[in-house]
């Protein structure tokens, strides 16, 4: 299948309830983790263009699917050991991408865990993209492999850097994704969220909205 039409197996669907791939019937494509690396990071490095046509429901239900080991088997693919180190770090990476030219753009100014009314459908994933990921703490899970350091080391980088955009959604995203990992690496998580709260303390500090102030403070604990 080429890259053009995995993108339209993916996301070209009606959004439904149950979603379309958990049908009895849907096509199943059977590729090599090499490919499901190549493809996901092609569509995280493009997704502005890439997703356009799709509407933000679409777009959620259809991540959802990529991300959620529930759902398929592509996030298992950067824990592949045949998958080249340079390949899975550099789709790792271009998660920052997806971030900042999608969920940044196109999720509304909600955060997605108090389920609030009006908040966009995009915000569902944006928000729990890194619980559902099966991918968390790598290095003590696995620690006699090679490249477990550097993956753990990768997407703290990326979960960081989310947080720190300048949208809601996204540095929601980015707590919890370090009180996800707050088991693994507290001092990481403890110091970046301080960060990130620090650099709004006196006039700035009204502008971080009182809701995510107190989810920072559960996800310094792991309590997201």
């Amino acid at each position: 299948m080429s890259f053009d039409k995995w993108v339209t197996h993916i996301f070209d669907h009606s959004v439904t309830d149950p979603a379309w791939h958990w049908g009895d019937d849907v096509e199943y494509w059977d590729c090599t983790a090499d490919t499901m690396v190549e493809y996901m990071t092609q569509l995280f490095e493009h997704a502005a263009d890439i997703l356009l046509p799709f509407s933000d429901a679409q777009v959620n239900q259809s991540l959802w699917y990529l991300a959620s080991n529930s759902c398929s088997d592509y996030m298992f693919s950067l824990r592949d050991e045949p998958v080249s180190l340079t390949s899975k770090l550099k789709c790792i990476q271009s998660m920052e991408t997806l971030f900042e030219s999608c969920f940044a753009k196109r999720c509304s100014p909600h955060l997605a865990h108090s389920d609030l009314p009006g908040t966009n459908p995009l915000n569902s994933i944006c928000y729990m993209w890194w619980d559902v990921i099966p991918i968390h703490g790598l290095a003590y899970h696995e620690p006699l492999r090679s490249d477990s350091v550097p993956i753990d080391e990768a997407f703290l980088d990326v979960i960081q850097k989310v947080m720190n955009m300048d949208s809601i959604a996204c540095q929601e995203s980015g707590m919890h994704g370090l009180g996800e990992w707050c088991g693994y690496y507290k001092e990481i998580n403890n110091a970046a969220i301080s960060k990130f709260l620090n650099r709004y303390r006196w006039r700035y500090f009204k502008k971080v909205p009182r809701e995510l102030r107190e989810y920072a403070a559960m996800a310094m604990v792991g309590c997201v």
